[in-house]
């Protein structure tokens, strides 16, 4: 008798899976997937990924900072030792708000010409709301200072100032504590925090995103 199953003949070499594959073709779909993974890496749907945008913007404003900063010693109007005054402030304060603005208007060149005013500089009632704070801040800190001599804990020496220094150096350290607010709530509440909300996409509304991407988009 025969047996049921006649058994199979010898098989041949295995063919290649894509016989179109050739080192010709290899090349451009390698570089085309590099560079897919590069454009990936580095932009997103608004442009330039959240978390590069950051490094970018404190690596300029360091950079501006510096720069700044070593003009003003050499003009001699900030002392290479260590002297608070009033116009020592100023100049201080405002080698780091250039800085800001520098950096900034450098990231927003980059991040597909975003404008200045885009990093939540937009709003109704602007000028309100400015001296409606300013005024906010006034009154507390007067409160403070009235609270604290009140109690005991501060005591006012006698008048040094009189007549037209007293406004100058008023307006003086007035104007270099107003650089203290643009400088802080320039960097967090304006650049980071407009930054980093269009950086978290939550990840989880969508299954078709990469992974962690949600990091640095």
């Amino acid at each position: 008798m025969e047996p049921e199953t006649q058994p199979q003949p010898p098989e041949g070499p295995l063919a290649p899976a894509d016989a179109t594959l050739t080192p010709e073709t290899v090349a451009p779909t390698l570089n085309t997937k590099l560079l897919h993974g590069l454009r990936w890496t580095f932009l997103g749907s608004q442009g330039l990924r959240a978390g590069w945008s950051v490094l970018l913007f404190v690596f300029m404003f360091i950079l501006l900072a510096s720069c700044v900063g070593y003009v003003f010693v050499h003009l001699h109007l900030i002392p290479k030792k260590s002297d608070f005054t009033a116009s020592t402030a100023f100049f201080g304060e405002l080698s780091g708000f250039l800085a800001l603005a520098g950096a900034a208007a450098f990231v927003a060149f980059i991040e597909r010409r975003r404008s200045l005013l885009a990093f939540n500089l937009i709003g109704p009632r602007r000028i309100p709301r400015f001296f409606s704070g300013l005024l906010a801040g006034f009154l507390a800190l007067s409160a403070l200072v009235g609270a604290l001599t009140w109690g005991g804990w501060m005591h006012f020496g006698p008048i040094a100032l009189t007549g037209a220094e007293i406004f100058k150096y008023g307006a003086l350290w007035a104007a270099a504590f107003l650089l203290v607010g643009c400088v802080e709530e320039g960097i967090f509440r304006c650049y980071l925090q407009f930054t980093l909300t269009r950086g978290i996409n939550f990840w989880w509304r969508s299954a078709s995103s990469p992974p962690f991407a949600w990091t640095c988009c």
